[in-house]
């Protein structure tokens, strides 16, 4: 049983003395990552490509899934080539 945490209820709160703290770490967060799009250069496969989810950490089912998605292909492939 997992037990989902709470966001802080300054989140939800527009001019919440901590977003004017934490203001500063965002905008040099945001440069780092601007920085790092701007010198690295894009990827891409000569094979198709499954994307499954978006990066979450644990309980998003992304690997029960993976496993079902290779096994299906690999049936697919067995199939198709017998």
């Amino acid at each position: 049983m997992s037990v989902l945490a709470k966001a802080p209820k300054w989140w939800q709160q527009r001019h919440h003395p901590l977003s004017y703290l934490l203001a500063p770490v965002g905008f040099v967060y945001g440069l780092g990552v601007k920085l790092r799009f701007a010198l690295t250069t894009a990827y891409r496969s000569s094979l198709p490509v499954i994307c499954i989810g978006n990066f979450t950490l644990g309980g998003g089912g992304k690997t029960p899934l993976a496993i079902e998605i290779a096994g299906l292909l690999k049936r697919l492939a067995i199939n198709r080539y017998s």
